[in-house]
């Protein structure tokens, strides 16, 4: 097929309407190509080319952060997947997203109980607002319900504890559908597995799960804060799986280094993380561990007083008519740069594989101004680890100048990325000041900048470890303003 012929039938909603239907009604049935214009209806009107494994994995988690059952998810997935087969044998696409999306068919739920983590929807009574890597349990109840299984299968409760509030053990008893199924002693951080039978599960048109936690104490109570809640043990992730893949599945992943999380909480940290440039490094280092975050400067060059200065402009004028300028580079893919304050970026379209210089200069303003606005909105949240390396060009001033330039938009914090000096610094990382941490690195890449650099175990290290640092800043900061604020309101 010609590139004019790919590129005819350009979106979703018209590859299924011109040539995905006609087959689809002789092969699967009328409602097949219906179906899937119901479900993903917001995606008619997307190029194919844009439907990336990382947009279908986050649809696949806001699925699941609704509360849709994951089976149903799966049967609508494993639809879209046959259709996307079709464009990769009919050569309107090079390859299905969906062969890099893990999805299964199984009735499995899980809840991370940390900032950006799925299955929130779940929880019922009993919970904290959701932290940036754990959740307290609240009075000495807790409940979590999920939507019914069916079939006779026996499952298991997996329980990630992160902590109990100081003090004696936490007694923890777990009830599935008023069935006990285990008490234990929490005395910290650990991880338990409670059977679940399968009489527990088919008995009801849901799933409750409770968590009695009947040492639950107030810190006031203590003297140690003006914190009146009923606290008993900090959860950062609950599991039910079934019993048999439970004893088969093999981890696909391992950890990176023994004395750092596991890599979904890698993943959860890295996601939390805005690279700022000056390259492509941090990107791939975010994509070692799974953590696909869109971001403006992700795959850009952006030297440091261009940063600076689009920062403390606000990025006026980036999206302007004739701002972008796209070319091809000496590899065939078509890059962008702005001629407004010079950043350059990966498009990661091709010219042989059928790009068009006026799509995608088209898309690039689309992708700029989306990803600009989301920039802007994180750097006025603060919620946001902010990172920054130039292999070690800029001194300490120049940083300082970034750091200034992040802090107008409010409480703002940078990780600076350094070269360890010795063997020794690999790893470590430091709070230099109010707004800026330093972490080393084994190295950084020269030359074409790669998926499979060496120095990238250290970079997840020093990440992890400066978010734990970022993490524990803002919990004092807001500790110590709820203390004022209980000191006010009983001067009041």
């Amino acid at each position: 097929m010609s590139s004019e012929a790919k590129l005819a039938v350009d979106t979703l909603g018209t590859f299924i309407d011109e040539r995905y239907a006609p087959w689809a009604r002789e092969h699967l049935g009328d409602d097949t190509a219906a179906r899937l214009k119901t479900d993903f209806a917001n995606w008619l009107s997307e190029p194919l080319a844009t439907l990336s494994a990382w947009r279908i994995e986050s649809w696949r988690r806001d699925q699941l952060d609704s509360v849709a059952q994951p089976d149903i998810i799966s049967r609508q997935l494993q639809a879209l997947h046959g259709c996307l087969s079709k464009a990769v044998e009919w050569q309107f696409i090079e390859r299905n997203p969906l062969l890099d999306v893990s999805f299964e068919t199984e009735p499995d739920y899980f809840i991370e109980l940390f900032g950006g983590g799925l299955g929130h929807g779940y929880l019922r009574g009993g919970w904290g607002r959701v932290g940036v890597n754990w959740t307290w349990t609240l009075g000495k109840r807790a409940v979590l319900e999920w939507p019914p299984i069916s079939g006779g299968s026996d499952y298991v409760l997996k329980m990630h504890v992160a902590g109990i509030y100081k003090g004696g053990p936490q007694r923890l008893s777990v009830t599935v559908n008023d069935i006990t199924v285990g008490m234990v002693l929490c005395r910290g951080r650990a991880a338990y597995e409670f059977f679940v039978p399968a009489s527990a599960l088919n008995s009801r048109d849901r799933i409750d799960v409770v968590l009695e936690v009947p040492d639950a104490c107030r810190p006031v109570d203590d003297a140690v804060s003006a914190d009146t809640r009923l606290l008993g043990i900090r959860v950062a992730k609950v599991e039910l799986q079934p019993h048999t893949r439970i004893q088969q599945k093999k981890p696909l992943l391992s950890p990176t280094a023994d004395d750092l999380p596991g890599v979904l909480e890698q993943r959860a940290v890295m996601q939390e993380m805005v690279s700022l440039g000056r390259d492509c490094e941090f990107g791939f280092a975010q994509r070692e561990v799974g953590a696909e975050p869109m971001s403006l400067f992700r795959w850009a060059s952006v030297p440091i007083n261009k940063l600076v200065a689009g920062l403390e402009k606000r990025f006026a004028g980036l999206t302007a008519r004739d701002a972008l300028n796209v070319s091809v580079n000496s590899s065939g893919e078509f890059v962008m740069e702005d001629k407004v304050y010079g950043f350059r970026n990966h498009t990661f379209v091709f010219e042989s594989q059928g790009g068009v210089l006026e799509r995608v200069q088209r898309n690039e303003y689309i992708r700029v101004g989306i990803l600009c606005k989301a920039l802007l909105e994180d750097l006025r949240e603060h919620k946001k680890l902010f990172v920054y390396h130039d292999a070690g060009a800029s001194n300490l001033e120049n940083i300082r100048r970034v750091v200034r330039a992040l802090q107008i938009y409010g409480n703002n914090t940078l990780l600076w990325i350094v070269g360890a000096s010795d063997p020794a610094q690999i790893g470590e990382v430091r709070q230099i000041e109010r707004g800026l941490i330093q972490g080393c690195v084994s190295g950084f890449q020269s030359g074409a900048i790669t998926a499979g650099s060496p120095h990238l175990p250290s970079w997840i290290k020093v990440a992890c470890r400066a978010h734990q640092i970022w993490k524990g800043t803002k919990e004092s900061e807001e500790q110590t303003r709820m203390e004022k604020q209980a000191q006010n309101n009983r001067a009041q």
